[in-house]
């Protein structure tokens, strides 16, 4: 199937066609339009012959920011955005430390979540059954869909926390 790129002026001798996959064949043909055709002339020409390139590979690692815990009362909200589209994979547990298979596994977590990621675009969840004055980390990696893989994100610790119940009496 082939699929429309651009129209260009008169005057246009090179075209760059970006937001290609990468590593990927790509097929590409031409044809142009006749300002003053004759009566026996057709106004567009016919196509030209296709030529192929192949697009380089993605090699690039998708890059975490906002990477953050909210503790709440035996919960933590956790947060996470990627700059690619793609995946993140999340782990709450006690140690300070995980790898990306641990991480993905859920390997030692408390709780851990996998949720699919648009460019620029937070992913939020909830981390249950927490105890209240442990530790705990937030641990965070991301792979897009060429599975180039992030560096892991994690958080200092936090601690959850039952809300502080508050009365007053009237003197």
């Amino acid at each position: 199937t082939w699929t429309a790129v651009a129209s260009v002026g008169p005057t246009v001798a090179t075209y760059s066609v970006t937001g290609l996959p990468g590593n990927t064949a790509q097929f590409f043909r031409i044809r142009s339009w006749n300002d003053n055709p004759s009566p026996h002339d057709d106004a567009l020409t016919a196509w030209s012959s296709s030529v192929s390139a192949t697009t380089d590979a993605d090699t690039t690692a998708p890059i975490l920011s906002a990477v953050a815990a909210t503790a709440g009362d035996t919960t933590a909200g956790v947060a996470m955005t990627s700059n690619e589209v793609g995946n993140v994979w999340w782990s709450v547990g006690t140690n300070a430390t995980r790898t990306a298979a641990q991480i993905k596994a859920g390997t030692g977590s408390v709780d851990y979540g996998t949720a699919a990621c648009t460019a620029g675009v937070p992913v939020t969840a909830t981390a249950t059954g927490l105890t209240n004055g442990t530790t705990y980390y937030l641990h965070v990696v991301a792979e897009d869909a060429l599975a180039n893989q992030s560096a892991i994100t994690n958080t200092a610790g936090f601690v959850p926390a039952a809300a502080i119940a508050t009365s007053y009496a009237n003197a």
